[in-house]
């Protein structure tokens, strides 16, 4: 019974220190990167946010050969409502059509 109850305490240490370590390599990681980064305070998010901002303000532009929709697109991106989002995308669009027309 004694003994039992060492062993479970043993593997519940065990347990913790493993939980510990993981948590701090997973910090580790994100300092890591966070290093890496331009600024030193870009998460992965933040990166990966940018990178799609670029990619749809590079689609528009192609679509549409205007610049000044692609700096549209981007701003409309910045918003948080994802209704608002689309209507601002169609908006650009439609504003696209006439342009050429």
């Amino acid at each position: 019974m004694v003994f039992n109850k060492l062993n479970l305490n043993f593997n519940k240490e065990k347990k913790k220190k493993a939980r510990v370590k993981r948590k701090a390599m997973k910090l580790q990681e994100k300092h890591k990167i966070a290093k890496q980064n331009q600024s030193g305070k870009r998460t992965k998010k933040a990166l990966r946010k940018q990178a799609h901002k670029e990619r749809v303000a590079d689609t528009v532009a192609e679509t549409f050969g205007d610049e000044q929709m692609a700096e549209v697109a981007k701003s409309s991106l910045k918003r948080k409502n994802p209704k608002k989002k689309g209507a601002a995308k169609k908006a650009a669009a439609a504003a696209g059509d006439e342009m050429q027309d």
